[in-house]
């Protein structure tokens, strides 16, 4: 679950871990990472439950990414659903922003989560089962004015579109892989 040391990521960790999944929760503060773990801990109900963490960039190349990824894929194997939920907001008018704020939000908000299904997709594919689901702000669904998102607004529907174009492509191979986007 990327984005799990907070918010809908750790709240989906949470149920996930009360239902008896082991649960690898992904975000980029170690600290905080490491309260959300001991968070989840507490709502496994089962002793060989496996809860673990793993601080790392989303924003980074694919290669690093994947490699923090296999860590804990070593400890407790298969990846069968994966959460994409990195994500962050930057407010303000277009005018007042700069380029770095827009490159930040492409990068964390769209990049992080084509990324993440990259380093996990092909294990799914190759075993034809698995799960992505898309978490993503309804910002990009409302009208432009009535926000002050401009940045999140822009990301959610290619985000929307790269699941979509992710689903048709896993599908169109017989793979079993589902690709859920939820507002």
């Amino acid at each position: 679950i990327t984005g799990g040391s907070s918010g809908i990521g750790l709240s989906i960790a949470k149920l996930f871990a009360r239902r008896g999944a082991n649960v690898t929760i992904v975000a980029r503060n170690e600290a905080r990472l490491a309260s959300a773990k001991s968070e989840v801990e507490k709502c496994t109900v089962m002793n060989e439950q496996v809860i673990s963490s793993v601080s790392v960039d989303l924003t980074q190349d694919v290669e690093v990414i994947s490699a923090e990824f296999a860590k804990p894929i070593a400890v407790i194997g298969q990846v069968d659903v994966l959460i994409n939920n990195a994500g962050t907001a930057v407010c303000g008018a277009f005018w007042d922003l700069d380029e770095a704020s827009f490159m930040g939000q492409i990068q964390h908000n769209y990049m992080s989560s084509v990324k993440a299904t990259r380093s996990i997709l092909p294990s799914m594919i190759l075993r034809r089962g698995g799960q992505i689901a898309f978490v993503s702000s309804m910002a990009g669904q409302v009208r432009a004015d009535a926000l002050d998102l401009m940045f999140i607004s822009g990301t959610t529907p290619h985000l929307a579109m790269f699941a979509s174009f992710v689903w048709r492509e896993v599908y169109s191979s017989r793979a079993l892989c589902d690709c859920v986007f939820l507002f």
